[in-house]
């Protein structure tokens, strides 16, 4: 959510960013608000660096680009980049290609006289120009939808609302309707719009807050049938004044109400975070907060929307928000009970004053200290645990300017391990979210715009399917991140241990967030089928799509066989299926019909390899054996010619957990017989863990260390496989007492960098602080510790 300010050193937006679960196929980032981001929430697929530039799409001066969006459903023709401009156009683009959809020039919302202000508060500063995305899509997994946008109408006419809302159709960029709503006379929209869940008739409702001057209203649009071009936009509803915080947006949240969770609105105020009921907008729960209290956020469900009626209902754990005490930031977490709200935690103060976005993903919701807020404000970009609120991280240590290298008008959007965000001048920057750093020149290089007087940073980034979509001024510039996720794939036919002959239907199911490019199959690790029909897969986490190819197993050997089916996904990721164990049995073969046979006799069955080992098996024929070689999965470990047929066996990183191992004898025609031997791989030890603490002794408060260190890995483990996941712990203690205990993420190179601030001398004692490092381990590597080590501060 977005919100500005036009008072205060600067502006604040905080995201909350969790950990991946090692299984996840995709991460699911929140979205709400602000001049660009989506309304409601976005699911995104991980990615990493480098972040490369795809497009840019720009506008002439007087068309600023003030509010953008991005849809990703169904087929890459459908897959929508949608932006705003300040002077009342929508624009439709294909996301891949920045190719129009409907009317190059746009499609014209604002039918009156040309002014600047359709989308929002027009303000004498243009980075102040306006507040809200103004848009909420109702796409879903099963095509595209229709495109609500709210804006300010400025009719001339006495009694007459100044507020309307316009559908347009997302298939081809069409104006489908207009309507004004009642009791906006006098009004101007000072929020982001969001978008309650699809009810079971198809339903939704709109939420907005709007603004006479004075008075701060919370309007409620209905509208029915909204994924469809005949939807019916409703008569609107409104509170009274509710004192919110000027620009602060709306956030839908279900609460515990006797038992059942219902949903309601929060919105920030003076004072306090206020709740009312989505249904009829009563008032519900409130809270004392000290100073002007800014948009709230909550977790969301693992399918990217917010705890809904539909499926498993939840309650929010948390609420995160912030709030300005006088051109500073202090950010609160607030725990729902039966009908009640309390804080239980506050942040130190942060410079500049707060404008939050922020949101937290389901992953990292059972371990929730893990997760972390990102908070923007004119003079920094911080990082805050959420289990203390305490500083994690910070893009830069010296502080920066508002209004121009400042981060005032921005929040930031988060996927995987990166962060995105804009500076007040439209300078674009990736970084790290296990310190907020932005990422080196050469991972990331922003693509050149149009003339910095031209550019403001307004706005929030938008994610989704690997693209990364910044807009301010007179630019939107689309990029894509580096595939981190690996698609799945499993066979569905020939069924395990069947008798096949000539022409089959070999058959497998596949997805990946970004879409699949094809599935091979193969018989004994040779392709004899591929399915190359492209499916661009599903940011909602679809099953996947059914991919098939037929087979004449006449040209190949008869006897045991295994298949398997490799998936390749849109970025060049490949996934290897479980095995499956066939007999190919066809008439009129060699002279030889009887196959050969194969058993293993070491491994024993689901024996744990710890290092390597010996594989060996016995091989018998009516005639002779010719060879036998040995795979793992589809890698070849070795052939043997002669009797007995063994070799050794050294495990790979991404041999870890259950391992297959086949031995496929060969006789002297030809034929094949196999034998499969399912073991269990240990994980590695890592060679070791290095880390260094800096200064070794800090003498000013407050107290600041850093510790960078790596893990070392073991021979037959890469990068690749080991350092995609995983967490090291560093702990500082006086004499027994913990006093820190801070959870970093292991980077992609295996290197991990952790900060920690001690503002209170007296917790230190006499200043000597041991530090000690572990990495916990993840699904590849076993746990290891360093040596302790002592610093000093005082």
């Amino acid at each position: 959510m977005r919100a500005f300010r036009r008072f205060g050193a600067g502006l604040s937006i905080l995201v909350v960013v969790g950990v991946l679960a090692p299984a996840a196929l995709a991460v699911h980032w929140p979205f709400f608000g602000g001049d660009n981001g989506r309304s409601g929430y976005q699911p995104v697929d991980e990615g990493t660096v480098p972040v490369g530039f795809v497009y840019a799409k720009t506008a002439p001066t007087e068309r600023f680009i003030k509010t953008s969006i991005v849809t990703t459903t169904g087929a890459p023709a459908t897959q929508r980049l949608i932006f705003g401009t300040r002077d009342g156009f929508v624009n439709f683009q294909i996301l891949a290609t920045g190719a129009p959809v409907g009317p190059e020039a746009g499609t014209d919302v604002d039918e009156g006289a040309p002014d600047l202000d359709v989308f929002g508060t027009r303000d004498m500063d243009p980075g102040e120009n306006g507040s809200s995305v103004s848009f909420a899509d109702t796409s879903g997994a099963t095509g595209l939808g229709q495109l609500f946008a709210v804006h300010n109408d400025d009719d001339a006419t006495p009694g007459a609302p100044d507020i309307e809302v316009a559908q347009l159709d997302e298939a081809d960029g069409s104006l489908v309707a207009q309507v004004d709503v009642a009791g906006t006379e006098g009004y101007t929209i000072e929020s982001s719009l969001v978008a309650t869940g699809a009810a079971a008739d198809g339903s939704r409702s709109l939420f907005f807050v709007a603004t006479d001057g004075t008075n701060q209203k919370l309007f409620k649009v209905p509208v029915s049938n909204a994924s469809a071009r005949s939807a019916g936009i409703g008569a609107a509803t409104a509170t009274a004044d509710i004192d919110a915080t000027p620009f602060a947006s709306p956030t839908i949240v279900f609460l515990d109400v006797g038992g059942t969770p219902t949903a309601h609105i929060a919105v920030g105020a003076a004072g306090a975070l206020k709740t009312y009921r989505a249904s009829d907008l009563g008032a519900g729960p409130a809270v004392a907060i000290a100073g002007d209290v800014q948009t709230p956020s909550v977790p969301v469900e693992p399918s990217g929307l917010t705890p809904s009626p539909s499926g498993t209902v939840k309650t929010a754990p948390f609420i995160y928000v912030a709030s300005d005490t006088g051109g500073a930031s202090t950010v609160s977490k607030v725990q729902p009970a039966d009908n009640a709200l309390t804080v239980t935690q506050t942040s130190d103060t942060l410079s500049g004053a707060p404008a939050p976005a922020l949101a937290v993903d389901q992953e990292s919701e059972p371990d929730i200290e893990e997760a972390k807020l990102i908070v923007t404000t004119g003079a920094n970009l911080y990082l805050l645990s959420t289990a203390d609120l305490g500083l994690a991280g910070q893009f830069s240590r010296a502080p920066r300017s508002p209004g121009s290298t400042g981060f005032a008008q921005t929040t930031a959007a988060a996927s995987g391990e990166l962060g995105y965000v804009t500076s007040d001048d439209a300078t674009q920057y990736v970084f790290r979210l296990s310190d907020g750093k932005p990422v080196a020149g050469d991972e990331f290089t922003q693509a050149d715009g149009n003339p910095p007087m031209a550019n403001t940073g307004v706005g929030q980034p938008s994610l989704s399917r690997g693209f990364v979509q910044y807009s301010g001024g007179n630019g939107a510039f689309v990029y894509r991140n580096t595939d981190a996720t690996d698609p799945t794939v499993s066979l569905t036919a020939p069924a395990d241990g069947a008798t096949v002959s000539g022409t089959v239907t070999f058959s497998a199911t596949a997805f990946d967030a970004r879409g699949i490019a094809k599935v091979d199959f193969r018989v004994n690790g040779r392709i004899v089928g591929t399915d190359n029909t492209p499916d661009s897969g599903s940011p909602f986490g679809a099953p996947g799509a059914t991919y098939s190819a037929q087979v004449d197993t006449s040209g190949l050997a008869n006897g045991d066989s295994f298949i398997d089916a490799v998936a390749t996904d849109a970025s060049g990721r490949m996934t290897t299926s479980a095995p499956r164990r066939i007999t190919i049995r066809n008439a009129g073969g060699a002279a030889d019909d009887r196959p050969p046979t194969v058993s293993f006799t070491a491994p024993a069955a689901n024996a744990l390899i710890r290092s390597s080992t010996t594989v060996s098996a016995t091989a018998g024929d009516d005639n002779a054996i010719k060879s036998v070689a040995f795979f793992d999965d589809d890698r070849l470990i070795c052939t043997d010619t002669t009797s007995p047929y063994s070799c050794t066996y050294s495990p790979r990183g991404d041999d870890v957990g259950r391992d297959t191992l086949f031995a496929v004898a060969t006789d002297t025609a030809d034929q094949i017989g196999t034998d499969v031997r399912t073991v269990r791989v240990d994980r590695f030890r890592p060679r070791s863990v290095t880390a260094t603490t800096t200064p070794s002794r800090d003498r000013t408060a407050p107290y600041r260390f850093r510790t960078r260190g790596r893990v070392n890995l073991p021979a037959n483990v890469t990068r690749g496989q080991a350092c995609r996941a995983g967490r090291v712990a560093v702990t500082f203690k006086v004499v027994r007492k913990t006093i820190s205990n801070r959870r970093v993420a292991l980077r992609r190179d295996c290197r991990f960098v952790s900060r920690v601030t001690f503002r209170n001398p007296e917790r230190l004692g006499r200043g000597r602080l041991r530090v000690s490092v572990r990495f916990l381990g993840n699904a590849v590597l076993k746990a290891r510790s360093t040596k302790r080590r002592t610093v000093r501060a005082g």
